[in-house]
């Protein structure tokens, strides 16, 4: 999922225009729209990863705080 894939699905929904494309041309715009709705939800998911600092101890957290962090705070 990129953002030349998007492009190309809005370059490809521009050509379709004719009226048998219609159910096409729809089914297009579904795709494309949830492939920017995902592309955007990442982006934002890897913004907080990459801004939000996890507090640890100098010689690194335990197994237990290690299987709490990555199975039960999500």
């Amino acid at each position: 999922m990129s953002v030349e894939t998007l492009l190309f699905l809005l370059a490809l929904q521009k050509k379709i225009r004719r009226a048998p494309f219609r159910l096409l041309l729809s089914l297009f715009s579904v795709v494309t729209a949830l492939m920017a709705v995902l592309l955007l939800l990442f982006a934002a998911r890897d913004i907080v990863y990459w801004t939000h600092e996890v507090p640890r101890r100098p010689e690194g957290p335990s197994g237990f705080v290690l299987l709490y962090r990555t199975f039960l705070l999500r």
